[in-house]
């Protein structure tokens, strides 16, 4: 699992190499899709770390038996 620092780094880093990185010559690699590629990486574990977060928050704010919360 990716952390939300990590995933929004992850997010900063391709938004440089994706827009701001000009590119004049470089061999065997894109540095735009790079930077897409780690723009979409960022997302996805931002997405989940988000969505685990949420639903370990529901499960521990659930009341037991006798009404009080855990």
């Amino acid at each position: 699992m990716v952390s939300i620092g990590a995933a929004v780094t992850l997010i900063a880093a391709g938004g440089i190499l994706r827009f701001i990185v000009a590119t004049t010559a470089t061999h065997g690699m894109n540095v735009h899709v790079v930077g897409l590629i780690l723009i979409l990486a960022g997302l996805l574990g931002l997405v989940l770390s988000l969505l685990i977060w949420v639903l370990l928050n529901h499960r521990r704010n659930r009341p037991n038996a006798f009404g009080a919360f855990r």
